[in-house]
């Protein structure tokens, strides 16, 4: 059928009109294509007059708004700390979940008189006393307490450790595993103080007993407390002072956030010793400990 401009005319459209040929016009002499325009009106458009747009005209898809994921919760390797006067320890946090949108953690201490914390969770023994320190999410929704008392500063020479042992504030690391007990323990120790040593859950130790991770060790004179540290032993995960397959199933269900790891256990299940939440790869190497391919080193 043949088109031009003597059948009725539809609509008028302007150069900026955008439209859609539904075939190409194959007349003789004067082309017609047939369109349809954005309005659903179909007709005929002189080819001359047309334009083809190669260039995409569809509307821009929606901006996608990156989701953000919440700290679930925070955990600390401490829960109460032991620190003289003049001295500083780092408080270190684990992050819940690892991809969570904003990891930082927010300081803050009941009474800076008494103990400072700066932005990285480091601590530091002002004035003898007791305060709390709170670590916070940032976004505000979870909050973590650590309870830090302040003693005097003890003579240096009052108490001398054997190089074997690691103190890292009121922490000790570097405990002999295949001679593990009281005895060998207080041997790599020099001080005129009497020495007690509790296990997790506040039994006094006798010689013969497994140190282990959790242990107090308590300087006193006079029966008055002059030092108290905390020890820690890597891979002994549930504090019974032996590294065994009891260790990697409370790591499991760890992982799999059965039953959550705190404080100084925590600590113990990270061999890698760098802060972080403790992986499968901990399991392994606590695995080879445990066949005697190679020993998990203390210090």
């Amino acid at each position: 059928m043949d088109h031009g401009t003597t059948y009725e005319i539809l609509k008028s459209v302007g150069n900026a009109q955008v439209m859609t040929r539904i075939s190409k016009g194959v007349q003789l002499g004067e082309l017609w294509d047939r369109v349809i325009l954005s309005d659903g009106i179909v007709g005929y458009a002189f080819q001359t007059y047309l334009k083809e747009v190669t260039e995409d005209i569809t509307e821009p898809d929606e901006e996608i708004v990156p989701e953000i994921i919440p700290v679930t919760d925070i955990i600390l390797d401490i829960e109460t700390i032991l620190i003289r006067k003049d001295t500083s320890f780092k408080i270190n946090a684990i992050i819940i979940p690892d991809d969570a949108t904003n990891k930082n953690v927010l300081w803050e201490s009941s009474d800076i008189n008494i103990v400072a914390v700066d932005e990285n969770g480091n601590i530091s023994g002002i004035d003898i006393g007791e305060a709390i320190i709170t670590g916070t999410a940032e976004d505000g929704r979870i909050e973590k307490k650590v309870v830090a008392n302040v003693i005097e500063q003890i003579e240096e020479t009052a108490i001398i450790f054997s190089d074997e042992l690691k103190l890292d504030g009121n922490l000790i690391t570097g405990i002999d595993i295949k001679n593990n007990n009281v005895t060998n323990f207080k041997n790599k120790i020099t001080t005129e103080l009497d020495i007690e040593i509790y296990n997790p859950i506040g039994t006094l130790l006798n010689e013969q007993d497994r140190i282990c991770t959790g242990s107090k060790l308590i300087f006193k004179e006079n029966n008055i407390t002059i030092a108290e540290y905390e020890i820690l032993i890597y891979g002994d995960v549930n504090g019974d002072g032996r590294i065994d397959s009891i260790d990697l199933l409370v790591i499991e269900r760890h992982i799999l956030e059965i039953q959550k790891l705190n404080g100084i256990f925590l600590k113990s299940a990270n061999t890698f010793k760098n802060g972080k939440n403790p992986t499968s790869v901990d399991l392994l190497v606590i695995q080879r400990h445990i066949l005697g391919i190679k020993e998990l080193e203390q210090i």
